[in-house]
């Protein structure tokens, strides 16, 4: 039986295989949006699970960073991955490193900071020190940390709420104030749910494990 290469597309990351012709034509999918973000978000609670500490370092990398790319790659697998359901010997995945890592950190926020507004107090925080601690971050990054600062009660509704969902969108609506709040003047950032969806999952994991580190164990695989 002839065998070929094929791509399975999932939004704006990809499942590469070797498959028959007849699972080409079957196989090739093209997923709505809405469904390419679960799918998404299906494999980081998976890969959180199964490959924690490789997880807690991509989670831990600065946003949109050469680290947080070299961590991207640590964290998946190029053949039988365990987290790919997609019917196919020899998967593997293609996704860019800043949508895993707020889709990993995302799973990490939600299961071992399920207080993470307690974690956050601004009350308790160095503001000098934190003066000088945002001064070394990116912009996005830093965006993404104003905004859990402001309210990490607001960051862990997005967080909780399925990627797409009118859930979401409630809770995009609830931070708009302190997005333009956290905006550096004269800089330029695009604030589409996803991006904000994902610097805040980082951020939010990143100042959570600063304030109060949790969750370190041994990877299962």
């Amino acid at each position: 039986m002839t065998t070929t290469q094929i791509i399975i597309i999932v939004g704006a990351f990809a499942f590469f295989a070797s498959a028959s012709a007849a699972q080409v034509r079957e196989g090739v999918r093209q997923l709505k949006e809405e469904h390419a973000a679960q799918e998404l978000k299906i494999y980081a609670d998976c890969v959180a699970s199964q490959r924690a500490d490789r997880s807690r370092v991509l989670a831990l990398a600065p946003f949109g960073s050469d680290e947080q790319a070299k961590a991207a790659e640590g964290v998946t697998r190029s053949v039988d991955d365990p987290c790919i359901q997609g019917g196919f010997d020899n998967v593997r995945l293609s996704v860019r490193p800043d949508m895993l890592a707020g889709a990993v950190a995302r799973a990490l926020v939600i299961r071992d900071y399920p207080d993470l507004p307690a974690v956050v107090d601004p009350a308790a925080v160095d503001a000098e020190a934190e003066r000088a601690r945002a001064a070394q971050l990116s912009v996005a990054e830093r965006f993404g940390r104003c905004i859990v600062w402001n309210d990490a009660a607001g960051v862990q509704a997005l967080l909780r709420a399925d990627p797409l969902t009118s859930a979401e969108r409630a809770a995009i609506d609830g931070l708009k104030q302190d997005m333009g709040m956290c905006l550096q003047e004269g800089s330029t950032l695009r604030l589409d749910r996803t991006f904000v969806r994902n610097v805040t999952a980082v951020a939010a994991y990143r100042l959570a494990q600063q304030l109060r580190p949790r969750g370190l164990g041994m990877e299962r695989g």
